[in-house]
C-alpha cells in the first residue's frame, strides 16, 4: 500500500510565531523535506477485518487477503485517499472530482450528501481521533474541516500553502492538525478553537477564572449556569 506524501516527523517540527492574522487559525509553519508520491491510499480498518484500497473511480475492499466487494462508484474521478473512522464503522473517500463521500463500512451505502467545497481534486482525508470531524487537503492549496454529523464545512478554509496539499493528519489529542504540501512545507494548525470552541474556551479560562473567582464575581441567579465541567 502507498500513501500520498510522507508526513514529517514530529521531531522535525519547530514552532514559529504566528505570521498571518485571522480568527481561530494560528498556523505554525516549518520548512521540511517532504517527499510527495502519486500512488493512491490504502487504509486498514481499525478494528481489523479488511483493508480498503483506493483505485480508480470506485474502490476495492480486501479481507484476509481476498477481495470482498466494491465501493459503489459515485465518484466521477479517481479516488485519491480513504480513511476509516476510529470505530471502524464509517469510511471516508476523497476524490480528484473535488468531493469527499462518507460510507457505512458494513453496508457500503453512502451516508448523507457529498462534501463539496474544494475547488480542485481532494488529495487526503482523515478523521479526528473522536470521529466527529473530517479534515481534507486539496490541490487547491487549502485544508478544510467538516462536521461529520451534518456534512457541513466548519469555518473558513485553512490557507497557507503555496502548492497542492499532499496530506493531513491529526495529533492523538485532536487539537492540532498537520498538513504537508508539494511546496515543501508543513503547517501546524490549532483546530481545537474551531472544532470545539466550548472545550477550548473552558480549558483556557480554567487557569485564569477559577470556580472561587466565578462565585465571587458573578452574581447568582436563574440566568447563571455553569458552562464548563468541573473536571
Amino acid at each position: 500500500m502507498h500513501s500520498r506524501g510522507c508526513p514529517p516527523s514530529p521531531d522535525a517540527l519547530q514552532e514559529r510565531p504566528r505570521g498571518r492574522d485571522g480568527p481561530e487559525r494560528p498556523p505554525v509553519a516549518v520548512r521540511v523535506d517532504v517527499r510527495v508520491e502519486r500512488p493512491h491510499h490504502g487504509y486498514r480498518r481499525p478494528a481489523g477485518g479488511f483493508v480498503h484500497a483506493a483505485s480508480g473511480a470506485g474502490g476495492n475492499r480486501h479481507g484476509a487477503g481476498r477481495r470482498i466487494g466494491e465501493t459503489p462508484a459515485h465518484h466521477t474521478a479517481h479516488i485519491s485517499s480513504v480513511a476509516f473512522s476510529p470505530d471502524g464503522k464509517t469510511l471516508a473517500s476523497a476524490s480528484r472530482d473535488s468531493t469527499v463521500r462518507v460510507w457505512d463500512a458494513a453496508t457500503r451505502e453512502q451516508i448523507g450528501h457529498a462534501l463539496v467545497g474544494h475547488r480542485s481534486g481532494v488529495t487526503s482525508v482523515v478523521f479526528s481521533p473522536d470521529g466527529r470531524t473530517l479534515a481534507t487537503g486539496s490541490m487547491d492549496q487549502t485544508v478544510r474541516l467538516w462536521d461529520r454529523a451534518t456534512g457541513r464545512q466548519i469555518a473558513d478554509p485553512l490557507e497557507g500553502h503555496t502548492a497542492g496539499v499532499a496530506g493531513v493528519a491529526f495529533d492523538p489529542g485532536g487539537r492540532t492538525l498537520t498538513s504537508w504540501s508539494e511546496d515543501g512545507t508543513a503547517l501546524l494548525w490549532n483546530v481545537e478553537a474551531t472544532v470545539d470552541p466550548v472545550r477550548f474556551l473552558c480549558r483556557w479560562a480554567r487557569g485564569a477564572f477559577t470556580a472561587d473567582r466565578w462565585r465571587d464575581e458573578v452574581p447568582p441567579g436563574p440566568a447563571t449556569r455553569p458552562l464548563c465541567p468541573e473536571s
